[in-house]
């Protein structure tokens, strides 16, 4: 799980650029809601 955490957010780190987040709102979108289920995902791992 914390292995595969990692890797997520190492591939989004990276792509978090603001041009290309402005030139596509659906790669917006999409890393907002990847952002979001990793948040979702951590605190599942934590209340358990």
């Amino acid at each position: 799980m914390q292995k595969y955490l990692c890797i997520g957010l190492n591939n989004y780190l990276p792509n978090k650029n603001i041009s290309i987040v402005l030139k596509k709102p659906a790669s917006f979108a999409w890393s907002l809601a990847f952002f979001l289920s990793i948040s979702m995902r951590l605190l599942m791992l934590l209340t358990q």
